[in-house]
């Protein structure tokens, strides 16, 4: 979903089935005003910048995201393989 143009959207959750013995399953919506007039405040950083790795050997960084100046507000770090990760306030 990060390749989305600027337009108008839909978000449909439909609750085809229930895990057994429940009745509902919860969950949590979050939108925003994401388009070439946004606001491009705030910085994002990752430490370590250069972490020691290792070959086939997983690695921790700590993302940052600070000068965010209006809630409700989103970010996405897209890794090498594809992966999005979205980071909201």
């Amino acid at each position: 979903m990060a390749n989305l143009k600027p337009g108008r959207y839909i978000a449909l959750v439909l609750g085809a089935s229930y895990r057994p013995g429940t009745t509902a399953t919860p969950f949590a919506l979050q939108t925003n005003i994401v388009g070439p007039d946004a606001p491009t405040t705030g910085t994002f950083t990752v430490s370590p910048t250069r972490p020691s790795t290792k070959p086939l050997e997983p690695f921790t960084v700590t993302g940052r995201w600070s000068g965010v100046t209006r809630t409700p507000a989103t970010a996405y770090v897209e890794y090498p393989d594809g992966t999005v990760v979205g980071i909201g306030d």
